[in-house]
């Protein structure tokens, strides 16, 4: 009987450590999530595709799988620009020459 009582005490530490560590682990998934949402807010372009994402996902249930569902959709008028002015990177362009270099392609 003492052998079943110490596995059902165990079993029940168990349960109560799994659960704990789920709720540390949500919490932190949370913290995540809403600092991500506040860096992304901070900008203006930001602040109009979180609105465009509410809008989108209030009327479809769903929210967009693409930044172009929201542009198709009328939900924003373009699509924002990244950090270079695009949001694909240009891989042909050339690279700027440090200050006080001239900006001289290689020899081939």
């Amino acid at each position: 009987m003492r052998r079943l009582a110490r596995i059902a005490c165990l079993f029940v530490l168990l349960i109560v450590g799994l659960c704990a560590w789920a709720r540390v682990r949500d919490a932190k998934l949370a913290e995540q999530r809403e600092s991500e949402r506040l860096r992304v807010e901070r900008t203006a372009e930001g602040r109009a595709i979180i609105r465009a994402v509410e809008r989108y996902t209030a009327e479809k249930g769903r929210p967009p799988r693409t930044l172009e569902e929201l542009v198709e959709g009328g939900y924003l008028k373009a699509l924002p620009d990244g950090p270079s002015g695009s949001l694909t990177p240009n891989f042909d362009a050339p690279i700027p020459a440090a200050p006080g270099q001239e900006n001289t392609p290689p020899a081939s």
